[in-house]
């Protein structure tokens, strides 16, 4: 921490050493600093420079704590030529003795004789006079040590503006010649400078730390002095207070820090490197970039590092796993992980390189190093956005190594891996395109399917948990129709029913395995082995999912197995018959009824098994069977799925559109039609009042009519929502509302009155192709009535003509045909 220019270094580079009393050999005499001048001891000075003047007075004046007079120097000791008290006094051929740089200045301007007699030299020579530097140098130590002495008191004195006077005086000594930081220390004075710190004044403890890094600064005696008194948990302290002490404070531990064995001293301070990490992001950059140097000192222990990681500094650790001797290394992943990591945390250790080392670890380490590099990628790879990094660094062929060895592996080296594997393939539903480890299909090749089934009936239940979480990983992906079809070659079906009915795994695998069945369920040969082989023997299987669903207190059951049964084929008429004899409709009506949304793990399973009811009851509600429809409409379900368009979350929200749309087909049949009442030629009874959609009577439980049920509202919201399949069931269900020949005209103006064509017209740019289908067939019979033709040809023309340019052949005749019916499009196209 210097405090003088490079000039003054390079001058004090060749001069002699002046040992001090007590300490021993030191800087020269003539030396006023120790290093490249800091940016805190330039302010520190610039404040105390402002003073100079007031100092100068008080040194010599009497004062309460005594009175302090510097002993003049002698007329000898005054240069002839500048008048000043000479710094190197050398003697001339003439016998006169001159200061070295005045003597040379008149050299160099051209004179040639003694400045004094002016009498011409015999020569130039400079010769060092010896005894005069030595009697200079003892008047300057009197007076230093008479400056020192007469500051103790004032530093003692309970009086601030005379402490502030005493600490001026020192940082001024140590200004002036580096050896005077020696003097100071001598005399005692450190203990009584850092006892300062515990001041409640915010002003003196500032200057305090200015001047312990000034008497600290290229003096390691020094430091260990400063430290010895115990000022460093003091400067610590200082860290969390305002930015100008905070500033000076981590200034003096920046200093301090340059000796290794202080260096360990700040490391083991309680909230050193906590607070260290805080000040990285200090508003005043000199303050972060000193923090950011003290960090890199007390990086050189490895339980600083690990602190420092704690503290979110990641930096020094992810080096230490890339360029730490091996044990290191191990020290740095046992630490990663058996730390909390917050997303973002993971995400930047991620980003500074920390995976590709402990990959390393895991293919080549010994097994120590296995054991701590697996559960830190078990950590990192608990963050879905990291899972492309550690495919690219080739994490997955150790892994399965692991898993397949028949050696005698530790078993927890195999359930780190299965879980690292796990992470990796659940991650995997949002970003399809990445499925694969970098070397080849080798996690979803047949090879690997087939070893990771076999697994399963050899490996102990958290294994077990992580394999089924990594095969549900790899069937989850919309895209991964192959994979799936080749688990169920591989026997995936046989090996998971066994986990259902309970002869393998527990309850953590049933969950999980109903799931990965549900997965496979979705490729139509595999629902329908699914639905016989849970009913095989005496169908404990399909028991048991039911026992799962009807288990109130465990929504993680209950949403897996109705997600299950909502997979399964809705035409098995022998699991449906199975399903209504045990009761599975009330169960699943009854389940609508649970109060969703929220946050945290236990609202997001109810979440989830909500969404699995509603969809289960889709085969409930097919218009084939009017009779299982009128028996969910009399246990009030039409109701709770309204609202459940409501509340529920995209995917409950299509399971009741969904139903809904199943009841509205079979409205037009089971409105009861209003025949006109006979009444007395002086009386007529009243009519029934008429439902304008289905132009009879209609109510919810008998009919299912929507308008009653007041679904028109939330079916249109639900069209507006960003999950395509949702937007594309409330379509469907409210073109059911137009399928009436007789009464559709009525149905446009009520679709219309709830804003729901802008919708419509909207899925004709970003719906699936179902819902263009039901788009495009809807609008040809909104354009059909004039008064809506003005309101929507404009919005919808865009997307109509791209829709005959490069729409399916069900939708360009129809969008072609509204075109030309809006005159916007011949006849004669030949879209027609």
């Amino acid at each position: 921490m210097g405090l003088e220019t490079p000039q003054e270094l390079e001058q004090a580079g060749g001069r002699e050493a002046s040992g001090h009393p007590a300490l021993g050999a030191g800087p020269s005499a003539n030396q006023s600093g120790g290093g490249v001048p800091h940016p805190a001891n330039a302010e520190a000075k610039a404040e105390m420079d402002a003073d100079e003047a007031a100092r100068e007075k008080q040194r010599r004046k009497q004062s309460s704590t005594g009175q302090v007079m510097e002993v003049p120097p002698m007329d000898e000791y005054l240069c002839p030529i500048s008048g000043d008290v000479m710094e190197e006094p050398v003697t001339i051929a003439s016998g006169h003795t001159f200061d070295l740089k005045s003597i040379q200045k008149y050299f160099e301007e051209g004179n040639k004789d003694c400045p004094i007699t002016h009498e011409p030299l015999e020569n130039f020579d400079l010769a060092r006079n010896e005894d005069m530097a030595r009697s200079i140098e003892e008047w300057r130590a009197r007076n230093t040590v008479m400056r020192i002495q007469a500051a103790r008191p004032k530093l003692q004195s309970a009086k601030e503006e005379e402490v502030e006077g005493g600490l001026l005086e020192l940082f001024q000594l140590c200004e002036e010649r580096a050896t005077n930081r020696y003097w100071v220390a001598a005399e005692g004075l450190i203990p009584v400078v850092v006892n300062l710190l515990k001041s409640s004044s915010r002003n003196l403890r500032r200057k305090t730390l200015a001047t312990l890094a000034n008497l600290a600064n290229g003096n390691d005696e020094n430091k260990e002095l400063v430290v010895d008194a115990g000022a460093i948990q003091l400067a610590v302290r200082s860290l969390s207070r305002d930015v100008g002490e905070s500033r000076q404070g981590v200034a003096l531990l920046l200093e301090l820090s340059k000796s290794p064995k202080v260096c360990e001293e700040i490391g083991r301070a309680q909230g050193s490197i906590l607070l260290l990490v805080t000040m990285l992001n200090n508003e005043n950059a000199n303050a972060a970039k000193d923090a950011a140097a003290v960090l890199q000192q007390l990086a050189s222990n490895d339980q600083n590092v690990v602190q420092m990681a704690e503290a979110n500094h990641f930096k020094p650790l992810a080096e230490r796993l890339s360029t730490g001797s091996d044990m290191t290394r191990i020290v740095m992943a046992s630490a990663l992980s058996r730390m909390s990591l917050t997303d973002q945390s993971k995400a930047v250790l991620v980003q500074q390189g920390a995976i590709p080392p402990l990959v390393t670890m895991i293919a080549s380490g010994k097994l120590e190093a296995k054991a701590a590099a697996l559960g830190a990628l078990q950590n990192l790879s608990s963050l879905a956005a990291n899972r492309n990094e550690l495919i690219r660094a080739g994490v997955v062929p150790p892994l399965l190594t692991l898993l397949f060895s028949v050696t005698s592996v530790v078993m927890s080296l195999k359930e780190g891996a299965a879980a690292i594997l796990a992470n990796i393939s659940m991650a995997a539903g949002a970003q399809a395109e990445t499925r694969i480890d970098a070397n080849g299909a080798i996690l979803e090749s047949e090879e690997t399917i087939f070893q990771l089934l076999s697994l399963m009936n050899l490996a102990g239940p958290n294994i077990q948990v992580n394999l089924l979480k990594a095969l549900l990983g790899m069937a989850s992906v919309p895209q991964s129709m192959e994979v799936r079809n080749r688990m169920i070659v591989g026997g995936a079906v046989d090996v998971l029913i066994p986990f259902i009915d309970g002869s393998e795994g527990g309850p953590a695998t049933r969950p999980l395995a109903a799931r990965v069945l549900r997965e496979l369920s979705k490729e139509p040969e595999a629902g329908k082995s699914v639905a016989d082989s849970l009913m095989e023997g005496q169908g404990a299987a399909l028991k048991a999912i039911i026992a799962m669903l009807q288990d109130k207190d465990a929504h993680d059951n209950r949403a897996a197995a109705a997600s299950l049964i909502a997979a399964l084929p809705p035409s098995d008429a022998k699991l449906n018959q199975a399903l209504v004899q045990a009761d599975v409709v009330q169960t699943l009506v009854a389940m609508l009824g649970m109060k969703g949304g929220g946050v945290g793990t236990n609202a997001q399973l109810k979440d989830a098994a909500l969404e699995g009811a509603a969809n289960a009851l889709v085969r409930f509600t097919l218009p084939s069977n009017i009779k299982q429809q009128q028996q969910l409409a009399e246990l009030g379900a039409i109701p709770q799925l309204v609202t459940l368009l409501v509340t529920g979350n995209a995917g409950a929200k299509r399971g009741a559109a969904l139903c809904l749309g199943n009841f509205s087909e079979s409205s037009p049949t089971l409105s009861v039609s209003v025949k006109a009442k006979s009444g007395g030629c002086c009386f007529k009874p009243p009519e029934e009042p008429k439902c304008v959609l289905h132009g009879g009577t209609c109510s919810v439980r008998s009919s299912f009519c929507l308008l009653e049920a007041e679904a028109i509202d939330p079916l249109v919201g639900a069209m507006g929502e960003k999950e395509p399949l949702t937007a594309e069931a409330a379509l469907t269900a409210l073109s059911t509302l137009m399928a009436d020949s007789c009464r559709w005209e009525a149905s446009v103006k009520i679709i219309h009155e709830s804003g729901g064509f802008g919708r419509v017209v909207q899925q004709l740019s970003e719906g699936t192709e179902r819902a263009k289908e039901k788009g495009v067939w809807m609008l040809e019979k909104l354009f059909r009535l004039e008064e809506y033709k003005f309101e929507y040809a404009t919005k919808a023309q865009g997307a109509l003509i791209e829709i005959t340019q490069h729409g399916s052949n069900e939708t360009k005749p129809v969008a072609a045909k509204i075109l030309s019916h809006l005159e916007l499009l011949h006849q004669q196209s030949s879209y027609f």
